[in-house]
C-alpha cells in the first residue's frame, strides 16, 4: 500500500550551516525560521567558509527550509521535501559548489536508491 505522503529530511547541524540562500535571497541564523516553504526550484543551505548543499525541487514536491538551535538541546538546518506517495521521486543533492552529486530514488513503497557522482 503506497504511502499518503514521504517527508525526506536533509538536515546538518545549524552550529555549522548557518546560511541559506535561494532565488530570493540570503537569510542567516534565526532569519531562517524554524518551517516555512520555499517556493523557488532550487535552495542552499551553507556554512560560512565553503562547505554547501543545494537541493533541486522536484515538480512533483513541496521543499521547506528550518533552522532550530538550543544550546544542549537540539541544533538542526535543512532543506526537507515532502510528496504524496503515490509517485516515483527522483531528485539531486549538490555538495559543496556542485562538486559532488547524489541522486536519491524513493519509489510509492519506500523503497530507495542512492547514486554519487562526481562532477567536473
Amino acid at each position: 500500500m503506497p504511502f499518503e505522503e514521504i517527508v525526506l529530511p536533509n538536515e546538518q547541524g545549524a552550529s555549522t550551516f548557518r546560511s541559506y540562500r535561494d532565488e530570493g535571497g540570503m537569510l542567516i541564523d534565526e532569519s531562517i525560521g524554524a518551517w516555512k516553504e520555499i517556493h523557488y526550484d532550487k535552495a542552499s543551505l551553507m556554512d560560512i567558509r565553503y562547505l554547501s548543499f543545494s537541493i533541486e525541487k522536484p515538480i512533483d514536491a513541496r521543499l521547506y527550509r528550518g533552522r532550530e538551535s538550543a544550546k544542549g538541546k537540539l541544533s538542526w538546518s535543512g532543506l526537507e521535501l515532502l510528496f504524496n506517495g503515490k509517485t516515483t521521486l527522483r531528485y539531486n543533492i549538490l555538495l559543496s559548489g556542485n562538486a559532488l552529486a547524489c541522486t536519491f530514488t524513493i519509489n510509492r513503497h519506500g523503497e530507495a536508491e542512492v547514486s554519487l557522482a562526481l562532477l567536473s
